[in-house]
């Protein structure tokens, strides 16, 4: 079950998904794969603290763990 926002993270990218129009977005918070069309959603990975976001279309953000990753993203963590 996805972890709500407010549990996800660190402060930093937390403050990178409220102001998307921050400098260096797209360098703190990397998209990680390509689309789940089933779930409509994109896969995001803080690069400060290490906090996967699932990001579905349409929704707030939400946060994933290393065996959701896997399951609807298919990479695997080590």
């Amino acid at each position: 079950m996805p972890i709500m926002f407010a549990e996800t993270g660190c402060d930093f990218c937390r403050k990178y998904w409220t102001h998307p129009f921050l400098e260096n977005r797209d360098e703190i918070i990397k998209l990680l794969a390509d689309p789940n069309w089933e779930r409509q959603a994109r896969l995001y990975q803080c690069n400060k603290c290490g906090a996967y976001w699932d990001n579905p279309n349409g929704a707030y953000p939400e946060g994933l763990t290393k065996e959701e990753v896997e399951q609807f993203y298919g990479i695997k963590n080590s």
